[in-house]
C-alpha cells in the first residue's frame, strides 16, 4: 500500500490535506442530491505532491480513521475541513498525528496559514478528467 506524509529529513513533519468529496451527477436539478460515490483523499504538502485517493462507504468517523491509518504515515501533520468523522485524529494510537483544522463556514484559510485549497484543487483536477456520467460506484471502485 502507498502511504504518505510522515516526518522529513529535517525532522518536519509533513503536511498532509486530507478531503472526502461526492464523485457523481446530478440528476437534472440543481440542488437535489448528488448520485455517486465518496471518495477520500490526501495530498502531501511537498514539491513531489505525492496523493492517495480511494473510494469510501460513509464519511463516518470509524472509517475515515481507519483510511488515515492505512495511508498517512505516522508523525504527519494533517489538516481537514471541520467535518465531525475527522475529529480524534490527534489521538489515534500510535500514530502521533497533528491535526489542524479550517472552518470553510468562516474562512478557507486560517490567520495561521492552514488551508486544504491543495486538496480541493485537486479534485477539480481528476472531476474533469472523468466525466459526471462515469463518476458511478461500479466503475469507481
Amino acid at each position: 500500500m502507498f502511504v504518505i506524509g510522515g516526518i522529513d529529513e529535517d525532522s518536519n513533519r509533513i503536511i498532509v490535506e486530507v478531503d472526502e468529496s461526492k464523485f457523481g451527477k446530478r440528476k437534472s436539478h440543481k440542488g437535489h442530491r448528488v448520485e455517486g460515490v465518496w471518495v477520500v483523499g490526501g495530498v502531501e504538502r511537498t514539491p513531489e505532491r505525492k496523493i492517495f485517493v480511494t473510494t469510501v462507504e460513509d464519511r463516518k468517523k470509524d472509517t475515515l480513521h481507519l483510511i488515515l491509518s492505512n495511508y498517512i504515515k505516522e508523525g504527519s501533520e494533517i489538516r481537514t475541513d471541520c467535518w465531525k468523522g475527522y475529529n480524534g485524529l490527534a489521538r489515534i494510537p500510535g500514530k502521533r498525528y497533528r491535526h489542524e483544522t479550517v472552518n470553510h463556514a468562516k474562512e478557507f484559510k486560517t490567520a495561521a496559514g492552514v488551508h486544504t485549497n491543495t486538496i480541493e484543487g485537486t479534485w477539480n483536477g481528476i472531476k474533469s478528467i472523468i466525466k459526471a456520467r462515469h463518476r458511478r460506484a461500479p466503475i469507481m471502485k
